[in-house]
């Protein structure tokens, strides 16, 4: 079930990112799915400043929060336009109790928001 979940959003939308920042806990074939997705995009992201953003998603996906915060502050070093969204962006909650993204938010001059 996991996986058609996966497979739609790659045919509809070119990524994984979507279903799988919504699941939870992925299942062991997500994480493959993710993964892979991950793999083919860190690539492109080093190309394109837009691209910092849904690394970052995947990373916090697959519950990697030091290398998502790396990717975001790579978005914030190249002034990136997507940089106001991190601080509504629910799919960054697991990250708003971490001192770095903190700081991030405070470069930014947000106030921090509450984790939900």
């Amino acid at each position: 079930m996991v996986m058609r979940s996966v497979a739609r959003t790659r045919s509809a939308a070119g990524s994984y990112s979507a279903t799988a920042c919504v699941l939870p806990s992925p299942s062991t074939n997500a994480r493959i799915a993710i993964k892979a997705s991950l793999d083919s995009e860190i690539p492109a992201a080093r190309a394109r400043v837009a691209k910092c953003i849904l690394v970052a998603r995947l990373h916090l996906a697959l519950d990697r929060k030091d290398e998502a915060i790396r990717w975001l502050e790579s978005g914030w070093q190249e002034r990136a336009a997507w940089m106001p969204f991190l601080k509504v962006d629910p799919r960054m909650d697991a990250l708003r109790s971490d001192r770095r993204f903190l700081e991030l938010m405070r470069r930014i001059n947000f106030s921090p928001v509450p984790v939900r």
